[in-house]
C-alpha cells in the first residue's frame, strides 16, 4: 500500500481521525489515534518515582551479600504482581475494614481509603520493577518487599508468570510456644487453630483485635505480664500458662527465641525445597501446582516436633 491508501483504510475504519487544529496553515496534515476501539478500561494512578527507584542496589550484590539466600532472592525476582487486577481490586474495595494495628498502645482500625490504596500499590509496582531488598535478622527470619507486601496484595502475586496460592500456619508463633510449655487446653487450641478466637471471645472483641495484643503484650514484650485483662482472661481460661511465660522470660527474650524456631522451619528447611517459593515468614507463596508438596512438607516439619497439624 502507498501512505495515502493505508491513510484512508485507517481513516474509513475509524482507528484515526485528521487533527483539524494541526491540518490547517503552513501545518503538515495531522492524524490523531482514536482509542474508542480499544476494549480495555484505563485507571489514571499516581506514582511515586523517588520511591519506586529509592533502592540502587541490584540482585547480585543481596546475593553476595546473603549468598546461602541465592534461591529464595532468585524467586522474589521472578516475582510479579498484575497490577491490572490488583488496582481494580482496591478500587472496588475501597472502605472495607482491614486488620487493626497498634498504635502507641492503642487498637486502631484501619481503613482502605485512598491514601493506603496509593501505598499499597506503589509498594507492588516496586516488587515488578525489581526495587528490591533484603534482610536476614540475626534469629534467621528472612525479610523482604515480598514480605513486606501488605496481605491484600497476595493474591496477585504470580511467581515466574503463573498463578500462586497462599498456604500459612495458624496460630504459628502461639505454636511454637506450646512446646516450651505444659499446658493441654492451650496446646490443643493452638493446634486446632483457635487460640486468638477462645481468648477474643474471653475479652469480649473480634479476633483480629486480640491477635496484635497477643503479639505486644505476651509475644514479644520482654516484661512479664502480671496484671490487667489480658493477664486475668488467660489465667481464667488456661490457668498457669501465663506464670509459665512469665518464667521464661526471667531468663531470656522469648520474642527472639519463637523467631529463631520459626525461621528454622521456614527459611532453613522450607528455604532449601527444590521449587520456587516466597516466604512470608509464617506463610508460603508457591505455584498452584506445588501446593501438596509444600503441605506435606509442613506437616513432616512439625511431626518432628511432635506438633500434629493439619493443612
Amino acid at each position: 500500500l502507498k501512505y495515502n491508501q493505508l491513510l484512508d483504510i485507517l481513516i474509513v475504519n475509524k482507528l484515526i481521525s485528521v487533527n483539524e487544529k494541526y491540518s490547517v496553515g503552513n501545518f503538515y496534515k495531522s492524524y490523531r489515534v482514536e482509542t474508542d476501539f480499544i476494549s480495555c478500561n484505563f485507571t489514571d494512578f499516581e506514582i511515586d518515582f523517588n520511591k519506586i527507584y529509592s533502592n540502587t542496589r541490584n540482585k547480585s550484590y543481596w546475593i553476595e551479600k546473603y549468598p546461602e539466600l541465592t534461591n529464595l532472592i532468585e524467586d522474589c525476582y521472578n516475582t510479579t504482581i498484575d497490577l491490572s487486577s490488583y488496582l481494580d481490586w482496591l478500587i472496588a474495595n475501597e472502605g472495607i475494614e482491614l486488620k487493626p494495628v497498634l498504635d502507641k498502645g492503642v487498637l486502631k482500625r484501619r481503613f482502605l481509603n485512598k491514601e493506603r490504596i496509593y501505598q499499597h500499590f506503589n509498594l507492588a509496582l516496586k516488587v515488578n520493577l525489581k526495587n528490591l531488598w533484603f534482610k536476614l535478622s540475626n534469629e534467621g527470619r528472612f525479610y523482604s518487599s515480598i514480605s513486606n507486601l501488605p496481605y491484600t496484595a497476595v493474591d496477585f502475586i504470580k511467581l515466574y508468570g503463573n498463578d500462586t496460592i497462599e498456604i500459612d500456619i495458624k496460630n504459628s508463633q502461639p505454636l511454637l510456644l506450646g512446646l516450651l510449655l505444659n499446658n493441654d487446653k492451650y496446646m490443643k487450641d493452638v493446634i486446632n487453630g483457635v487460640f486468638y478466637d477462645v481468648m477474643a471471645n474471653e475479652l469480649g472483641i473480634e479476633r483480629n483485635e486480640f491477635k496484635p495484643l497477643c503479639y505486644k503484650y505476651i509475644l514479644f514484650s520482654s516484661k512479664p505480664l502480671k496484671s490487667g485483662k489480658i493477664y486475668n482472661a488467660i489465667k481464667k481460661v488456661y490457668g498457669t500458662l501465663i506464670d509459665d511465660i512469665n518464667a521464661i522470660k526471667e531468663n531470656e527474650c522469648l520474642a527472639k527465641k519463637l523467631q529463631k524456631m520459626e525461621s528454622d522451619i521456614f527459611v532453613k528447611n522450607i528455604g532449601k525445597l527444590k521449587i520456587s517459593k516466597l516466604l512470608r515468614h509464617d506463610q508460603v507463596v508457591i505455584k498452584n501446582q506445588d501446593e501438596l508438596i509444600v503441605k506435606k512438607f509442613l506437616v513432616n516439619e512439625y511431626n518432628k516436633l511432635n506438633i500434629n497439624i493439619s493443612l
